[in-house]
């Protein structure tokens, strides 16, 4: 008890002293306080006196505990015959989330997010996710901390597409925790106990944006991280899914490898054009997973993802513009503005479109005075070739070709790699700026 009143007794607060008494009062949570970073001078000394006494209030006051054994009952020996009393590792989706610490990596643009919107949207409404079993349904809490712009319309793209009224097992927290700081944990875990029923997974996205201020590239900050998520994790019982950026080469994780270490289960997310691969890299426990492919189909104003590859890579506003050029112009080169009404596409969209066909070798775009004049390349002719109705990016559910995907951006970052990214021509260069000048956002 004496750590106790040196505790209060360095705030010389009658408030946070009665507070650390009551808890004192009960075993049970005075051993939980004694195990957080609350109780150690070196965690307490030199912060903010109120938010102490509110973290600790907070605790006293809160309803539950996760368990914390006594001494006697931790670190305890097992012998080889009581290895078969544990609990196996289990799925949440059969081969593609594990019940332990989840992680998916990939280049800005690769539907990174997308894939685990669509999977924790799944588990909430307990539907089998891209015809993989759903082996546990419960409710889903997903940090977005690249913020919620643009989540409305995924989450009306992915209801109308999957013919689900509502989700309400589905839980945001739209903004950014530092998930290296314990008050913000321990304020993200406040909002958890208020749910019902604990989540069986908690998605953050992006682990960039949750460890501000602290380094990707060391172990130290990194172990950090992940031992603060576990304690979500452990209290919870919830599987977490952590969203991660790759380096410069686009094929590992940025920062340490502390995190792949520490990871039951990770997976490789690559965007080709509108075609997404899967790859699991990691299964500590089981065999992996065959690669699956998804490509993204438009519906309203987002998309979602569907099973297969998409052949012809091509959404339904790049299909128009290709399209447009030999039935409106001949083999002769136009310009934007004429393209734009051949094609009959939104300015905002087609702009869009049009980078992402030239960066793709299926335009060509030459300078002519003031004008920018497009062609349509070799490739892009291929690129319009009938495919099969299961290839079709514009399939039976795009009921608004109007509108391109919307893919999430890199986000800021302290780490000393940088994110991959494909040198634009000056004619690119200068449609983006027009653009960037007329809508004030970046059009990559």
């Amino acid at each position: 008890m004496s750590a106790a009143k040196r505790m209060a007794r360095t705030f010389e607060s009658a408030v946070l002293g009665e507070a650390i008494a009551d808890m004192a009062r009960d075993d049970e949570r005075w051993r939980f306080f004694e195990s957080t970073g609350l109780y150690r001078s070196t965690e307490y000394q030199g912060r903010q006196f109120e938010e102490i006494q509110k973290a600790v209030i907070a605790l006293r006051d809160r309803p539950q505990l996760a368990a914390v054994p006594d001494a006697d009952e931790r670190f305890k020996l097992l012998t080889l015959e009581d290895l078969d009393n544990l609990p196996d590792r289990e799925y949440l989706i059969d081969g593609w989330m594990s019940d332990g610490l989840n992680v998916d990596v990939g280049e800005p643009g690769s539907y990174k997010s997308f894939v685990a919107f669509d999977q924790a949207l799944c588990v909430a409404a307990g539907i089998p996710w891209q015809d993989c079993a759903l082996k546990k349904q419960g409710p889903v809490v997903y940090i977005a901390g690249e913020g919620a712009y643009g989540m409305k319309q995924r989450r009306d793209a992915w209801l109308h597409a999957n013919g689900v009224p509502a989700v309400p097992d589905f839980h945001i927290i739209a903004e950014a925790p530092h998930l290296l700081a314990m008050d913000d944990v321990e304020a993200v875990a406040v909002q958890i106990r208020r749910l019902d029923k604990s989540p069986v997974v908690v998605i953050v996205d992006t682990l960039a944006r949750t460890i501000i201020g602290g380094d990707e590239n060391t172990a130290r900050d990194m172990g950090a991280y992940v031992a603060n998520v576990d304690r979500l994790r452990n209290e919870f019982g919830a599987a977490v899914k952590i969203i991660h950026h790759t380096g410069w080469d686009g094929e590992r994780e940025r920062g340490s490898i502390a995190l792949r270490g520490a990871a039951d289960f990770t997976v490789h997310i690559k965007a080709d054009g509108h075609n997404v691969t899967l790859t699991n890299r990691k299964n500590k426990d089981g065999p992996l997973s065959d690669d699956l492919e998804l490509h993204a189909v438009e519906v309203l104003d987002s998309c979602v993802l569907s099973l297969g590859s998409n052949q012809s890579g091509l959404s339904a506003n790049e299909r128009q513009i290709l399209q447009s050029l030999p039935d409106a112009f001949g083999s002769d080169p136009a310009p934007a503005s004429k393209l734009q009404a051949a094609a009959a596409v939104p300015e905002r969209s087609y702009y869009r479109a049009l980078q992402s066909l030239c960066k793709r070798g299926l335009l060509d775009v030459k300078k002519e005075g003031r004008s920018n004049l497009y062609s349509i390349t070799p490739k892009g002719e291929a690129a319009l070739l009938p495919t099969t109705a299961n290839n079709c990016q514009t399939s039976a559910i795009t009921t608004a070709a109007s509108h391109p995907p919307f893919r999430g951006g890199s986000g800021s970052h302290r780490g000393s790699d940088s994110d991959s990214e494909q040198p634009a021509t000056a004619a690119e260069d200068a449609e983006a700026e027009r653009l960037a000048a007329k809508f004030g956002e970046a059009v990559a």
